[in-house]
């Protein structure tokens, strides 16, 4: 047996997030002078803030708008679920 020393460090991968945001109705969306209303902006700034604090990359942001949350047939959503497979984020922040 020899006195080698081995370095067993692993390659560290950096964290990645997701990023789902949805307002239940129209109204929600024609609020105020951005075209997101103004609900998505404040998700959008809230979940960046998040993934920040993960220390994760943002890959890709996921808009809903006008859209219940009382089923899984959205557009957006479904485009997530389908697409997490090729992207294996970190986390999926909402």
């Amino acid at each position: 047996m020899s006195g080698r020393i081995v370095n067993s460090a692993a390659a560290v991968t950096p964290a990645t997030a997701v990023l789902y945001l949805r307002v239940s109705s129209t109204g929600q969306v024609n609020k105020g002078t951005d075209p997101e209303g103004y609900s998505i902006p404040g998700q959008r700034e809230a979940c960046q803030r998040h993934a920040e604090g993960l220390g994760a990359e943002v890959l890709r942001e996921y808009v809903e708008p006008g859209k219940t949350g009382t089923t899984t047939k959205r557009p957006a959503l479904q485009q997530m679920l389908g697409d997490l497979g090729e992207l294996k984020p970190t986390y999926v922040i909402v």
